[in-house]
């Protein structure tokens, strides 16, 4: 399977997603990223840090990508948690009114998120709008083949 710059943005998000979950989940995610930022060129770490007090507009767009991986992962709906048991006639009231709204809501904020960090990694490093990297290569750097299963950690 071909990887694009898209899966790139992905990665970043879904790295931050994982960092506070069981070490085998959050490491996995964190190495992914890892990888595919080295492989694709595109480290925004490194990307911020080689000139703090050069071209403006460079930080601009790496702060407006780092603003978009938190907000992709900090933006939550009253109906997020887990109903447990068997909810009652007033919660599922509100629910059955509101829940489908927010979660139409949350999908479109996500791809917000997703579109313009994809799109400020393409102004940091143009060349990765034309870049596929094989996933077989993450295997080749060191990523374990099988992804961890949350529900195994339970």
């Amino acid at each position: 399977m071909l990887l694009t710059h898209h899966d790139l943005a992905t990665a970043y998000i879904t790295a931050k997603e994982h960092h506070n979950d069981d070490p085998e989940v959050r490491d996995f995610h964190a190495q992914r990223l890892q990888i595919m930022a080295k492989l694709f060129g595109c480290d925004l770490s490194v990307i911020r840090d080689e000139d703090p007090n050069g071209d403006y507009d460079r930080t601009m767009v790496c702060s407006v990508a780092y603003s978009c991986i938190e907000l992709a992962c900090a933006l939550y709906g009253p109906f997020d948690s887990f109903l447990e048991g068997k909810p009652g006639p007033l919660i599922m009231a509100i629910y059955s009114t509101r829940s489908d709204r927010f979660h139409d809501m949350r999908t479109q904020w996500d791809r917000e998120c997703l579109q313009t960090l994809t799109e400020a990694l393409v102004a940091l490093t143009p060349e990765i709008a034309t870049t596929t990297i094989e996933s077989e290569r993450l295997i080749e750097c060191g990523l374990p083949r099988e992804w961890p299963d949350p529900d195994d950690l339970w």
